[in-house]
């Protein structure tokens, strides 16, 4: 079974270059981020994950 998650995996892999990206996080994000951290919420970590640095990681590969 584990075979399969990663074969899985790999198919998801991004297929061109990708080159190293910084974020900047405000104090609120922060805040929240050391919320997330501290009461071990899994839900809304993967919600920041998808709604914010996704959005920014993209945002910024496209600028490259």
């Amino acid at each position: 079974m584990t075979g399969d998650r990663e074969t899985h995996r790999e198919e998801e892999k991004v297929s061109f270059p990708l080159k190293p990206v910084l974020i900047a996080l405000g104090p609120e994000e922060v805040q929240r981020l050391l919320a997330i951290a501290f009461d071990g919420q899994a839900e809304e970590a993967l919600a920041f994950v998808r709604e914010e640095l996704l959005k920014r990681v993209e945002k910024a590969l496209a600028r490259h």
